[in-house]
Order: structure tokens, then sequence, then C-alpha cells
């Protein structure tokens, strides 16, 4: 019985855990705060939001708002807790995120939300 040398063996592993290894992601989550405040006519609407993205030439693959999660206080003035979140290609990323998109793993506690009425 002949034994394979350890360098040989050493290849065979590299070789096939390259081949296990995962392909980069296609698309990114991320997310931007809706910066409106309670009892004032929004200044950030979905609509805007979108927009922006469209001009920057990023296309958004999936959207949809959710809530931080956290309770706010009902006064005026005070923040809202919208956010919206959108699905784009990885390589349009660089791109949202130079619009204060960030990934969605910074808002934790997330949960789906109607978008707040325009």
């Amino acid at each position: 019985m002949k034994l394979l040398h350890p360098a040989n063996c050493l290849l065979a592993l590299s070789l096939s855990m390259a081949a296990c290894a995962s392909p980069p992601p296609k698309s990114v989550e991320l997310a931007k705060r809706i910066t409106n405040v309670q009892c004032e006519p929004a200044k950030t609407t979905v609509i805007t939001l979108d927009t922006e993205l469209a001009k920057a030439g990023v296309a958004v693959n999936a959207a949809r708002c959710a809530s931080d999660g956290r309770m706010y206080a009902a006064v005026c003035g005070g923040p809202t807790a919208f956010i919206r979140v959108v699905s784009v290609d990885a390589s349009d990323e660089q791109k949202a995120r130079a619009l204060g998109y960030q990934p969605v793993s910074l808002f934790p506690g997330l949960t789906d939300s109607n978008c707040p009425a325009n």
C-alpha cells in the first residue's frame, strides 16, 4: 500500500475547502431612519427615499417599512420609530451608503410595520 505524501494531503484539503467557500452575497439589506417628527408635515417620505435611490442609480430589489421596536412618548416634535429597509444589489451598496443607508444589522429589534402616511 502506497501512502500519500503529507504535502499532497494538505493541497487536496486546501482545494476542497476553497470549493466549499460561499460566494459573496448578490444583494444586501440596508436601512435608513425616516427622520420625521410627530405633529409636523412629513419631510421625508417613502417616495422621496425611493426617488433618491433611483436618482443615484441604485436599483431596489425589495423594500419595506419597519419600526425600531422602541416606544416613544406621544409628544409634538418627538421622534418616530419608522425605518425604511431596502434590498439592493451588492454592487450598489456603496452608492446607497453614501445616501445614509446602513447595514440592517445596525438596527436591532426591527419589526415590519406599515409605512407612514405621506
